[in-house]
């Protein structure tokens, strides 16, 4: 009897047997003339990196889930460009535009990443010749309040441009901007209302949401508000506001406003003392081995955010550290991206690969070097884990991480072995990965199988969501 072979061989037989698999499948392929069958491979895609903002299943996020989200927004301006055959007076677009936007702000609903797309690029269309106009319907107190709104918001774009709009808003869109805030209950407006008061409200206007950010009823919105502002000086009142002795969920608050700030403002407006001085209080923070992890998880995303030599020095102490938990680990190591030290990146590559190294650890480095752009060992290291680990969790963890990476015939050969496993939840992460490395194609009719077949009902309705996705993208199953 031979004695059962390493980790390392049966890691090096999966990737020339997903080589063999994917050559077989390509000749299949080439001798059926092109016919459309449900289990032709599709052609070479190429899938991109799953973004941020991209959902993940629900057990991937972090147990401590934060109270309020940053917004990923564009930064630039989206100019529209005019439509052929001549387009109509600047005047006639602006009041339709308005129009438009005044009956979202009334009827609602209103989510908040699109109206802020789409607040840019209406902004955008217009052009900057539109400011004067807009700067005088903003001074109008006869205008509906909605209507007083949407002008307010058409201007924040301009705001953070050099000399394009006053420090403050005329006083008729102000008082038209507090009273959707203050209108109980809140309507669509007051979404609309926190963000161009946050962006353009006078200093008055900023203290109220600094004071709402640590109110439980309130500290949503006024985050959403807090992180249009394009004033420096902000980062010196968060920072203030966060050495107070305020309860962990508004530290959560306070925390994600400066992550969402900093990701919005643009790099030279962060090269400043008040950067440098933010930092410092939340590497504290993040420092305090009394802080609860998910707190801490906060506190790393928003201090790479902020970026700079102290946030460097902070993340690089953090991934050195054995005894950091999972997933602050995991957040650290993305963020070595920023200017990362060779060296540093080089000794988390050994760690990967040590023996002695926990899997779950190794999971945690895995994806945060897939995050930084590092996924050529981390890709091996997450296969390794979705195949060798005794523990299903990390198992479906790996499984996960791997489908946000590229097509490979070594990742689609890991997924089909994960359809073997005999826990419910690693064959679902199975398919999951399968599906978002377009390998569900080459794999439909085990996929077939387990929709009718597993014993497990999320299983089953995994397939069938990735088989439903085949017959509406044909391009996926056919050459």
């Amino acid at each position: 009897m031979q004695p059962p072979r390493s980790r390392a061989a049966q890691l090096l037989g999966l990737v020339v047997s997903g080589v063999l698999v994917t050559s077989a499948l390509m000749f299949v392929l080439a001798s059926t003339d092109g016919a459309d069958t449900p289990d032709t491979p599709d052609a070479p895609i190429v899938v991109q990196r799953a973004r941020p903002t991209e959902v993940r299943p629900a057990e991937w996020e972090p147990r401590e889930l934060p109270p309020v989200l940053p917004i990923d927004v564009p930064k630039a301006l989206a100019a529209v460009p005019e439509a052929a055959g001549g387009a109509s007076p600047l005047a006639e677009r602006i009041e339709r535009t308005l129009g438009r936007m005044s009956a979202s702000l009334r009827d609602g609903p209103i989510d908040r990443s699109t109206w802020e797309t789409e607040v840019r690029a209406l902004a955008g269309s217009l052009g900057p010749d539109s400011v004067p106009r807009l700067l005088e319907l903003a001074a109008d107190a006869s205008l509906p309040d909605e209507q007083l709104v949407a002008v307010a918001e058409l201007l924040r774009p301009w705001s953070a441009m050099p000399g394009g709009l006053p420090a403050t808003l005329p006083e008729a869109a102000l008082a038209a901007l507090r009273r959707s805030l203050d209108e109980p209950p809140q309507g669509p407006a007051a979404t609309a209302a926190a963000r161009a008061l946050g962006a353009l409200g006078a200093p008055g206007d900023t203290a109220r949401l600094l004071d709402e950010l640590v109110e439980p009823a309130s500290r949503s919105l006024a985050s959403w508000g807090l992180q249009a502002s394009s004033s420096v000086a902000l980062l010196d009142d968060l920072a203030g506001l966060l050495a107070t002795d305020v309860d962990a969920e508004s530290q959560a608050a306070i925390l994600t406003t400066m992550q969402g700030w900093a990701r919005g403002a643009e790099p030279a407006r962060l090269e400043c003392p008040s950067r440098d001085a933010a930092a410092s209080t939340v590497a504290a923070l993040l420092e305090d081995a009394s802080v609860g992890p998910g707190l801490r998880q906060r506190a790393a995303a928003a201090l790479v955010a902020l970026g700079g030599a102290s946030a460097r020095s902070v993340v690089e102490d953090l991934c050195g550290d054995p005894s950091v938990p999972d997933g602050l680990l995991r957040v650290a190591v993305a963020a070595l991206d920023r200017e990362a030290h060779p060296a540093s990146v080089a000794r988390l590559e050994d760690e990967l690969w040590d023996p002695s190294t926990p899997d779950p650890r190794r999971l945690a480095l895995a994806d945060g070097l897939v995050r930084s752009g590092e996924s050529g060992p981390a890709r091996l290291a997450l296969i390794d884990v979705a195949l060798g680990s005794q523990s299903p969790s990390d198992q479906r963890r790996a499984l996960y991480s791997l489908g946000a990476l590229s097509a490979g015939s070594d990742t689609v050969a890991a997924a089909v072995t994960a359809l073997r496993a005999s826990d419910p939840a690693v064959r679902a992460a199975g398919v999951w990965a399968l599906d978002r490395t377009a390998g569900s194609a080459a794999c439909a009719g085990e996929l077939r199988l387990l929709s009718d077949t597993d014993a497990s009902e999320d299983v089953r309705r995994s397939a069938r969501r990735a088989l439903e996705k085949l017959a509406v993208e044909p391009e996926r199953a056919s050459p």
